[in-house]
This record gives C-alpha cells, structure tokens and sequence, in this order.
C-alpha cells in the first residue's frame, strides 16, 4: 500500500478537526478521501501519525499529560453519574 502525502494531509486534518470538535471538518476530510478512493490510506495514514506522536506520549511531559487528561475524564465521568 502507497501512504502519499495526500493521505498524511487528511490524516492531519482529521485529527485536528476531530480535536476541535468541529463536525463539518471531519465529514469534509472523510468525503474527500472517499471521493479520491483512499479511505483504506486515510486509517492507515492515521495509524502512522500515532506511531510518530506515541515516543513523545512517553517522555515524562508526556505521561504528566495523560495523567491530567486521566484526571479530567475521571472527574467528567463522575459529573455524568
């Protein structure tokens, strides 16, 4: 399979309009893919941006964050009860 730049750009995109909650974003991404044929490459190109991000997940600041984030969607959770 042949991840190009263009499967990286969409995978980018979807992540940062999936992040910023904006809807109409994420659907623009996910119909350009499908109209360009590459949904198969969109998942896998955003697979590859995890496997980048994933070493800095592990740096100390990096724990520290998800600690913070644990903490919030703990007390969120809490709120929903």
């Amino acid at each position: 399979m042949n991840i190009n730049a263009g499967d990286f750009r969409r995978a980018a995109a979807l992540i940062t309009q999936h992040t910023s909650r904006d809807d109409t974003g994420c659907n623009a991404v996910l119909q350009e893919a499908a109209e360009a044929g590459r949904i198969t490459e969109l998942i896998v190109g955003i697979l590859d941006v995890y496997e980048t991000l994933t070493p800095i997940l592990h740096s100390p600041l990096g724990i520290a964050a998800l600690r913070n984030i644990i903490a919030d969607l703990a007390r969120r959770e809490e709120n929903e009860k």
